[in-house]
């Protein structure tokens, strides 16, 4: 076999990806592609890990087959590892002793033995820290032979009740002070979790699928993974009609608590509202009470019965305090200040808010005093208190500690803008960074929008428009890609400046018409200074050109789209 190319070394790397790099393995696949192409041994075991254990070893070479190997490896085994070997198959990841013992149907402390006995073999490899152990491909394919189909189905039952009690008490321990260890442990075990919901799906196990997934939602969205929670949220409500009202609206109720931003809770508020329905059929407390608090917000964030949204945070608050759920009922008054900001009732907003904040301080969950610190910062912003803003913001970001991505995320933007504003162009231009890699890395494509805004405006300030004209079309590219479109219009009204300064008018009005096309998904947004005005251009460009050319070239605008009409202010600004 000879290696030359680039493709042929790429094929290398993923038949020693496919086999865990396991050197038996790999040596019985160098045999395979003196035989077949590269691509075709690639296939064979990505396909089929086990493929590899009854393969000829190369010519010449001593010793048996990798699965004769294995065998001889497990027929040395105490007989407790020998009972536990089969059972970790059904990991698809790593696992730790209290895995280990649920699966096998063992204690944890004969899952601590034999986990020792079998590393000494081998056959399982212990993660950096000690604590976490995998199968490599080829012997977990080599394990899971072992159980046969009547040991599998046992196995993977005793995963699902063993994933069950995992997530009961990450529930648990998300509300209190161990928030930053349940959610580390819930990343540890993500393959487990996903393995044990795609299981449960697949086989129209729809209940169990969601009751686990309820209970994993509030960690689930904690962590950097908080967007995938999306994700299976609408793959189980695809199956939500074969549930009963009740967990149907406990689901409903966790599919609008995975929208992680109060504006794409915004966006189900018809879903929270079939929520409230269902779980008032269902006579259910709980999710009664938090469908409440999820239509209230979707009330006040679109202003459309911010009566009716106060009504509801009232009831929600009292209805949790009598299920005894201090952390609901501490979300419902923060809620309630948020609506006294919506009300523009900033002082008493950002009373209640800070009441809100010690109660959360109080049940000790450090994302829910960061969630109310943003919204306090965000208050501060409002009536000009810049420095208050700033230390809102960074106390937020400060308590989150890795947790809550999304409310971090946030938090640092609004602390850079702060910051923008009070003239720290370093300070500013560290935090959009920090926000904007942080949100590439976990995929939040709002926030990359928003941050790669917030540097332009950065380098403006700095006199570098150039690198601001930059920004601003990867800005519109993100926003417009998938991110929050209103961040495009925010592009296009600092675009449409820098056309205007520099002569352009006509350009100017242009852009201006094309940035009315968007139209916010959330209906009206708390204006907090974040988002770009438009109405300073749209007066100049009148006093500039008249009314009615500025209406006129505004409706071509309208015609060419707003990407289109950002790309050509870029190539108006910049050299070429």
């Amino acid at each position: 076999m000879s290696v030359t190319e680039a493709a042929d070394w790429a094929t290398v790397g993923a038949i020693a990806t496919a086999l865990d790099g396991l050197p038996l393995a790999l040596e019985v696949a160098a045999a395979g592609a003196r035989a077949e192409p590269l691509e075709a041994v690639a296939r064979r075991f990505a396909d089929d890990s086990s493929a590899v254990l009854e393969a000829d070893r190369p010519a010449g070479a001593s010793g048996r087959s990798l699965g004769a190997a294995l065998d001889a490896a497990v027929a040395r085994l105490a007989p407790g590892a020998r009972r536990l070997y089969p059972a970790l198959s059904v990991f698809p990841g790593s696992f730790d002793a209290s895995g280990a013992a649920g699966v096998a149907g063992v204690g944890k402390a004969a899952a601590h033995g034999g986990l020792r006995h079998l590393a000494e073999a081998s056959l399982v490899q212990r993660e950096p820290g000690g604590h976490r152990y995998r199968l490599l491909r080829p012997v977990r394919a080599h394990a899971a032979a072992r159980l046969g189909p009547d040991g599998t189905r046992a196995a993977h039952e005793r995963l699902v009740s063993w994933c069950t009690t995992l997530a009961a008490e990450l529930e648990v321990a998300a509300r209190g002070s161990d928030e930053s260890a349940a959610v580390e442990r819930f990343v540890a075990e993500l393959p487990t979790v996903r393995s044990v919901l795609r299981r449960l799906i697949d086989a129209a196990d729809i209940g169990r699928a969601a009751a686990l997934f309820e209970r994993l939602v509030l960690t689930w969205i904690d962590s950097p993974a908080s967007p995938e929670a999306l994700v299976w949220a609408e793959d189980l409500l695809a199956h939500a009609d074969r549930l009963e009202p009740g967990p149907r609206a406990r689901l409903e109720v966790a599919t609008v608590h995975a929208q992680y931003a109060f504006e794409l809770i915004a966006a189900k508020l018809d879903l929270a509202e079939k929520a409230l329905r269902r779980a008032e059929e269902a006579g259910d407390h709980f999710a009664v009470a938090a469908a409440q608090v999820q239509v209230a917000i979707g009330l006040g964030w679109r202003n459309t019965d911010v009566d009716r949204a106060a009504a509801l945070i009232d009831a929600a608050r009292a209805g949790m305090h009598d299920i005894d759920e201090p952390h609901w009922a501490a979300i419902a008054l923060e809620i309630r200040g948020l609506l006294a900001l919506r009300r523009l009732d900033i002082p008493g907003g950002i009373a209640t808010l800070e009441q809100a904040a010690a109660e959360h301080r109080r049940h000790g969950r450090p994302t829910d005093v960061a969630h109310a610190l943003t919204f306090i910062g965000y208050a501060r912003r409002a009536v000009g208190d810049l420095s208050g803003a700033r230390r809102a913001f960074d106390e937020a970001a400060r308590a989150l500690e890795g947790t809550r991505v999304g409310t971090w995320l946030r938090a640092t933007v609004g602390s850079a803008h702060a910051a923008l504003a009070l003239g720290d162009l370093a300070g500013a231009a560290d935090g959009f960074r920090a926000a904007h890699d942080r949100a590439v890395e976990i995929g939040d494509r709002r926030i990359v929008g928003t941050a790669l805004a917030g540097l332009a405006a950065t380098a403006r300030a700095e006199g570098d428009d150039d690198r601001c004209v930059a920004l601003l079309l990867a800005t519109a590219d993100a926003a417009l890609g998938g991110g929050d479109p209103t961040d495009a219009v925010s592009a296009a009204g600092i675009l449409g400046e820098m056309l205007l300064a520099g002569g352009a008018a006509d350009e100017a009005a242009v852009l201006l018409g094309a940035a009315g096309l968007v139209r916010d998904e959330v209906g009206v947004r708390v204006d907090f200074g974040l988002v770009h005005d438009l109405e300073p251009l749209r007066a100049a460009l009148v006093e500039r050109l008249g009314a009615e050319r500025t209406v006129d070239l505004a409706g071509d605008g309208r015609v060419i789209g707003l990407q289109a009409a950002v790309r050509r202010a870029g190539e108006r600004l910049l050299p070429p």
